[in-house]
């Protein structure tokens, strides 16, 4: 019996992830604005997800902040992305980095195309998620 729960809820987070990635393409297919993408994604993240921290670099001719929550002014200002993340190229948890820069964070997922960077995603997943790595 406690296989069906655990087949229900594998299912409905499927569904979910499934809801959701079809929502985020038809707002790509129908040509939605960047701030509109980042809203909808944002709203995954934090609501759906339940990720407490964000922080999302972009590179256009520069490296700029597009999207952030849960963190200070002067935390977000700690990270060079040249100096501290350009030398990560694959998903990276933070246990593994040892940069004082990332203390807020779990996990950090590098966006490539072929070998050039085009963002940087960071996130904190916090205490008391159940995915935690402080659980």
């Amino acid at each position: 019996m406690g296989f069906t729960g655990d087949k229900k809820n594998i299912k409905d987070i499927k569904d979910l992830k499934l809801d959701i990635l079809l929502e985020i393409t038809k707002s790509i297919n129908s040509n939605a604005s960047t701030p509109t993408l980042l809203e909808k994604f944002e709203d995954f993240i934090r609501n759906k997800l339940m990720i407490e921290r964000l922080l999302l670099y972009s590179f256009n001719s520069d490296w700029e902040i597009i999207l952030h929550y849960g963190l200070e002014q002067e935390e977000e200002n700690e990270i060079n992305v040249n100096a501290d993340l350009r030398p990560i190229t694959e998903i990276t948890t933070v246990e593994t980095n040892k940069n004082p820069h990332f203390k807020n964070f779990d996990l950090i997922i590098p966006v490539f195309h072929k070998t050039q960077a085009l963002s940087y995603l960071l996130i904190g997943i916090g205490c008391n998620h159940p995915c935690s790595l402080y659980s």
